[in-house]
């Protein structure tokens, strides 16, 4: 049975019903933080997601950063998980960003729409994951054979 839903900082949870709208959380299969379409909620909670990216359908987990610890929800996510990174990597250059280039997790890339972002995950066989201020991106670049 669903109900309406008190506003939190949470984003588990909202003002209106949920089931069906996306949601950010950690997804085992994948391994790590991807967005998700809510399944089922338990009052005022997601309980079950389905990943966009591989379909699986699991009970809902919390984002994680990269260090494996729960995000602080008192600001958006991914502005706070770039914040976290970009300060964890505060010493590391920032590369432009080029299809051709060459990046590793960690490296920081400075993009001419998005702005500075952290390479987060690589995506077989030529792309990565990057966080930017405002959203995470998927990029193409060379790979690093």
């Amino acid at each position: 049975m669903e109900k309406n839903l008190e506003k939190s900082n949470d984003p588990a949870t909202a003002k209106d019903s949920l089931v069906g709208k996306d949601i950010n959380a950690y997804c085992k299969k994948c391994t790590s933080n991807q967005e998700h379409i809510i399944v089922t909620t338990k009052g005022d909670k997601a309980t079950r997601v389905k990943c966009h990216e591989c379909g699986d359908e699991h009970p809902y987990k919390s984002p994680q950063n990269l260090d494996g610890l729960a995000v602080d929800f008192s600001g958006t996510h991914t502005e706070l998980e770039w914040e976290k990174l970009m300060n964890a990597h505060k010493d590391a250059p920032i590369k432009s960003y080029a299809m051709k280039g060459k990046y590793t997790l960690g490296d920081k890339l400075g993009h001419p729409t998005f702005g500075d972002g952290i390479v987060s995950k690589h995506i077989y066989p030529n792309k990565i994951e990057v966080i930017f201020k405002d959203a995470v991106k998927i990029l193409i670049y060379s790979g690093n054979s």
